[in-house]
């Protein structure tokens, strides 16, 4: 099928050649009409059928055809090899397949745009490579390039995590150049020592201070006549008791409506809960059963309504409900005197999911880890370096100290041989007989 061309400006524009028995391409084509060499017209296939890429490609391939109108030459420094291994042109295609591959899905289109912000930032990749050819870029240069992008940041260097975000994005455009076989392979980069940095927690006392402290202003705004404000700290009350017996992330609870929760009955009663956007994939969670009073107070609060989303429903712009949740987070903790841990570390929406996990450690019996990292969506290994961080022995000293019942080992007498005991009477009956006397 024939595709109309796509005037771009004068002497620029894009077209397709038609798939037929005898040829042709899905690829969109760049034309210049300009004198070179004796020849008026210049095409270049852009190697993509995005339409907003072969625009670029196409302002870019114009640019050629200008310089070597002036210069008189089309085909050294600036042919299409060298401008396809540019790395502002293989960072925009390689951000344009991460795009098309993430689709509507909402975790990998946030991955896509932190990267894209990592690369357009003033003190990003593109800022430092800019156009220069992918083939040339070394490990000195990266090193080079963590250097600018710690003096371009706002304190002046950048921790180890960012480091390795940056490291992380720059490997991934070099490797999508290896495998568009503009290179033979992307440069090792720089090895980083990691430095794991746990949240801090609440202990058994502060999380009591802290679901009074949010009881108390509840009263206070109540007795102030603010209904708004009193139903406000209500809520807050709830969440913080609903995020302690369910294990989520701080963000996993925006999206939660009624028909995600379901009570389950029995001899260990609790609410299961369906995260419906999981840091890693969708999961359920087996609540503890402070969840269910909560559940049923919500209930109480908003009506019966499947669709109906636990906290802040008022707010449609679920990542502005999370940004306000996140500030009357932060006011509690400073009305109840908890910003900060014993260590000085400052706490947030997270420690919460910290503690709930440090609860289950301290307080649970014979606890099954791999079946607990299974409920929180997190690896053991992770419940080790991070959320179970800040275990010590003082915590459960009675389960250090136990053993198991030793074995009582009781003297069983063997069973008698009639024919043996005999044979040994008979013996002890004969008379002693002396070899010595004939």
């Amino acid at each position: 099928m024939k595709t109309e061309p796509i005037h771009i400006r004068p002497g620029l524009s894009l077209y397709k050649q038609p798939i037929t028995s005898k040829g042709g391409s899905p690829y969109w084509y760049a034309r210049v009409r300009m004198k070179i060499e004796g020849r008026n017209l210049h095409a270049k296939s852009t190697s993509t059928t995005d339409e907003a890429a072969a625009r670029r490609f196409a302002e870019a391939f114009y640019t050629e055809c200008f310089v070597a109108a002036k210069f008189g030459h089309l085909g050294g420094p600036c042919s299409s090899t060298d401008h396809r291994r540019r790395f502002d042109v293989v960072a925009d295609e390689w951000l344009t397949q991460k795009e098309l591959l993430a689709g509507k899905d909402k975790r990998r289109l946030r991955g896509w745009d932190d990267a894209r912000k990592l690369i357009v930032a003033p003190n990003g990749l593109g800022a430092f490579f800019k156009r220069k050819d992918i083939a040339n870029i070394t490990t000195d240069d990266v090193r080079q390039y963590l250097c600018f992008a710690a003096a371009g940041s706002k304190q002046g260097q950048l921790a180890t995590t960012t480091q390795r975000n940056h490291l992380s994005t720059l490997n991934a455009i070099l490797k999508f150049g290896a495998e568009r076989r503009l290179i033979e392979a992307a440069p090792p980069m720089p090895r980083l020592r990691l430095k794991d940095n746990p949240r801090p927690y609440f202990n058994d006392i502060e999380i009591r201070e802290l679901c009074l402290c949010a009881g108390f202003l509840k009263r206070g705004a109540a007795a102030k006549g603010d209904e708004r404000l009193a139903a406000q700290w209500t809520e807050v009350e709830d969440f913080v008791t609903f995020m302690l017996a369910t294990f989520l992330r701080a963000g996993e609870w925006k999206e939660l409506r009624q028909k995600h929760c379901y009570p389950v009955d029995g001899a260990n009663p609790y609410l299961e809960v369906s995260v419906p956007n999981g840091k890693t994939h969708p999961r359920r969670v087996v609540s503890m059963p402070e969840a269910l009073p909560v559940w049923g107070r919500i209930i109480a609060r908003n009506g019966d309504d499947p669709e109906r989303l636990l906290f802040l429903q008022q707010y449609q712009n679920r990542e502005t409900a999370k940004e306000h949740m996140d500030d009357l987070f932060k006011a509690l903790l400073r009305e109840a005197d908890l910003e900060f841990d014993s260590f000085g570390n400052k706490r947030t929406l997270y420690s919460l999911r910290h503690t709930a996990l440090m609860n289950r450690l301290i307080h649970g019996q014979n606890i099954d880890i791999f079946m607990l990292a299974k409920n929180a969506g997190t690896s053991v290994d992770q419940l080790e370096r991070f959320y179970l961080s800040h275990a010590d022995p003082a915590m459960k000293v009675a389960n250090l100290h136990s053993s198991k019942p030793q074995p009582v080992f009781q003297f069983i007498e063997p069973p008698e041989d009639p024919r043996g005991s005999i044979q040994i009477e008979a013996s002890l009956s004969e008379p002693h007989s002396d070899p010595t006397v004939s």
